[in-house]
This record gives C-alpha cells, structure tokens and sequence, in this order.
C-alpha cells in the first residue's frame, strides 16, 4: 500500500511538470499543420493516422454525424477541458454507432471506479501532503462528473485514419475541424485543447 501511494503521490506531483514541458498551443498547432501540410503536399494518397482537433467542443451526435459521411476510418475521440483529458478507441471491429454508445458507459464507468479508489485512498492516507494531493485529485472527478451529467461526452477531436486528400476535404467540409495533427509512430501527441 505504501508504494502504491508513493507512485500515486509521485504522478500526481509528476503532472505538472510535464505540461510546463509542452509547447504553448499556437506552436503546437503551427508545428501539427506544417507537419500535416508536407505530407498532403507530397502524398496525398499516402494513408496516415492523424488527430483532428476542433474549434470548440461538440456533442458525441455530432462528431459521429460528421463522420457518418466520411470514407475515414474512426479510430478514437477525445474529450476535455483546459483542466482534464481522456478519450476513447474503438476496438477491433466496433461500428462508429456501437462506439457511440459504448463511449459515455465506459466514461461513466471510469469516473465512478477512479471516484471509489480516490475516496479508499482517502480514508487509508496518513501523509498531510498525500491526502492533499488525493482530495485535489477527487475534485477533478467530481467535475469531471460534473461535467458530464450536465453535458454528457463533448468531443475535442477525432483520431481517424485515411489517405491525406481525404482528411483535408473532411477538414474542408467541416467548419469546426481546426488542427490537423499527424500521430507519430503510433503515440498519440499532446492534446490540443481550443
């Protein structure tokens, strides 16, 4: 128990650090566009994963509606605030109506299982500076919770794959398709929140 709060106390305290690791938004969007600009430019057959980030959030129905015209295969969604992120991938074989349904199930489910751990964490911390760390934590759920009875799943991008031409004219069809960002090697790449 004891490292498990040691490592809890740790990426906690570990968060902060990272985000003042990361590029301030307009450079990452600068940098997500050249890097999606060069490969439209040069390949605009070559099939690529990217991230499509948008200008403002929107509901879980209207990013599958967006996407119900599209030949992009959906990979993820993601969601999120200036404070908190998450997402979820579709698994092998699930439909874009499945994943659609199954999203806010499993977030709701998330949320109440990290909400359940958080308040156990709670009861067992002796350390002022973890339980601190802890109830901090616990907010962030609680809004999180918050948040979503109030507004359910708001989308902030889609992970899709296709040839470049084709995540250009989804972009160019779609008004609120802000950044295009390509995913490296597979690893998703920091979040770009409006």
């Amino acid at each position: 128990m004891r490292t498990i709060k040691a490592l809890l106390l740790f990426f906690l305290l570990a968060i902060p650090a990272v985000a003042l690791a990361i590029p301030p938004v307009d450079v990452r969007v600068a940098q997500a566009e050249a890097g999606f600009a060069q490969v439209l430019k040069n390949t605009p057959e070559k099939e690529v994963r990217v991230a499509v980030f948008f200008t403002n959030d929107i509901s879980l129905q209207d990013a599958r509606m967006a996407l119900s015209y599209s030949p992009l295969a959906v990979k993820g969604f993601r969601h999120g605030t200036q404070f908190y992120s998450g997402g979820y991938s579709l698994k092998q074989g699930e439909t874009l109506d499945e994943a659609v349904a199954n999203y806010p199930r499993d977030h709701l489910f998330f949320l109440q299982k990290r909400m359940e751990m958080e308040d156990k964490m709670l009861v067992t911390a002796t350390n002022a500076e973890l339980r601190n760390a802890i109830t901090t934590h616990r907010k962030e759920a609680d809004q999180m919770k918050a948040d979503f009875d109030k507004n359910g799943i708001r989308v902030i991008g889609v992970e899709v794959g296709g040839r470049a031409k084709d995540i250009q004219d989804f972009k160019d069809r779609n008004s609120f398709a802000r950044v295009i960002e390509l995913k490296e090697n597979g690893k998703p790449q920091p979040a770009i929140v409006p």
